[in-house]
C-alpha cells in the first residue's frame, strides 16, 4: 500500500512541478485580448482590425492588417500558441509593404472557443477557410503559411480548398505521420487525474498531439492534390518535429510545380519570432514566384522543381 501511495505521490509532485515550470514560460501566455493587440500595433503606427465569425457552432477570432489592393497572406500558428505569436513578424518586417496579412486563432486557442479542442485537421481547415472566402474577397495571389501544427492545417486548406490557396510556406511543419516527438509530460497533461493542474492551452495542444498521427494518415492520399508552389523551412536542431518531415514533403508533393527546402543551422523548432525575418522573406519570395513565375536563375531538369538551401 505504501508503494502505491508513494507512486501516486511522485506522480502528482512531478505534475505540479512541471505545471509551475511551464506556466512560468512566456510562450504559453500568447493569448492577447483584442485591446492588447490593437495597442501593440498602434505603438508601431499600424491599424489592425479584429474580427469574429461563427462556423460549425464555434466562434472564431482573426485579425487583418494592410491594404486591400495587395496580395493576401494568411498565417496559421502552431501549438500551443495563438495568432499573437505573429505580432512581431507582421510589425517588424517588410511583409506589409507587399501583402495584406490575416492571422487566425486556431480552434481551441486564443479566443476561438478557448479550451475546446478540435482534433480534426479537416474541420480546422474548413473553419479557417471563410477568412479567404465568404468574409473577405481576398486579393490574389493568396499565400498561406502554417508553422508547426499549423503546417498540416495550411496543407489541408490547399487540399480541400484549392481555389482559395495559390502558394504555401511551411515552417517546421508536423506533416509526416509519427515523425514527431511526444514528451512524457503530455501523458500527465491529458490524464484526468492531473490535467486540471496544467494551463488550458497545454491541454488543448496535448489532446491534438495524441490524435495527430491518425489525422495525418487521413491526409496521405490527398498530397497529390497539392499543385501549389511550396517553400519548406526548418531548423537543423529541431528535436520536436523530426527532419524526416522534409524528406516526406519531397516524396509526397509530387505535383507541386516548385519546392524549396530551407534548412537553418543551429536553429531549434520554434521559428515564428527568432526567424521572423526569414519567414517574411519567404512569404515575399512566394508572392514574387506567383506573380512573376519561377526565377530563371533556378534551372532544373524536371518539372517538379526543388532546391535545398542552407541559411547562414
Amino acid at each position: 500500500m505504501f508503494a502505491v501511495n508513494n507512486y501516486y505521490g511522485r506522480f502528482y509532485i512531478l505534475a505540479l512541478l512541471s505545471a509551475v515550470l511551464l506556466s512560468s514560460c512566456s510562450i504559453w501566455e500568447e493569448r492577447y485580448r483584442d485591446d492588447d493587440i490593437v495597442k501593440f500595433f498602434s505603438q508601431n503606427d499600424l491599424d489592425v482590425e479584429i474580427g469574429y465569425y461563427t462556423v460549425m457552432g464555434r466562434k472564431m477570432r482573426y485579425m487583418s492588417i494592410g491594404e486591400d489592393t495587395l496580395p493576401t497572406v494568411l498565417l496559421i500558428h502552431g501549438a500551443p500558441s495563438s495568432m499573437s505569436v505573429f505580432n512581431e513578424l507582421i510589425a517588424d518586417t517588410d511583409i506589409l509593404q507587399r501583402a495584406k496579412v490575416f492571422a487566425v486563432d486556431r480552434p481551441g486557442y486564443g479566443f476561438s472557443n478557448f479550451g475546446k479542442t478540435m482534433k480534426s485537421i479537416r474541420k480546422q481547415a474548413a473553419m479557417i477557410a471563410p477568412i479567404l472566402d465568404s468574409l473577405h474577397q481576398a486579393n490574389g495571389p493568396v499565400v498561406v503559411m502554417g508553422v508547426s501544427y499549423g503546417g498540416p492545417v495550411a496543407s489541408r486548406l490547399a487540399m480541400d480548398f484549392p481555389d482559395l490557396v495559390d502558394g504555401l510556406v511551411l515552417g517546421a511543419p508536423a506533416i509526416a505521420p509519427g515523425e514527431e516527438k511526444t514528451y512524457l509530460i503530455s501523458y500527465l497533461i491529458t490524464s484526468e487525474m492531473t490535467r486540471w493542474i496544467f494551463p488550458t492551452m497545454l491541454v488543448v495542444a496535448s489532446e491534438e498531439k495524441f490524435s495527430h498521427e491518425e489525422e495525418l494518415k487521413k491526409m496521405l492520399p490527398l498530397w497529390e492534390k497539392v499543385d501549389k508552389p511550396i517553400i519548406y523551412i526548418q531548423g537543423e536542431e529541431d528535436d520536436l518535429i523530426y527532419l524526416s518531415n522534409a524528406k516526406f514533403i519531397e516524396e509526397k508533393a509530387v505535383n507541386a510545380p516548385f519546392l524549396k527546402v530551407v534548412m537553418i543551422p543551429d536553429q531549434p523548432h520554434f521559428l515564428a519570432i527568432p526567424q521572423k525575418d526569414l519567414l517574411a522573406k519567404s512569404l515575399i519570395e512566394m508572392i514574387d514566384i506567383l506573380k512573376n513565375g519561377i526565377p530563371k536563375a533556378l534551372d532544373y531538369a524536371d518539372e517538379n522543381m526543388e532546391v535545398i538551401e542552407w541559411v547562414d
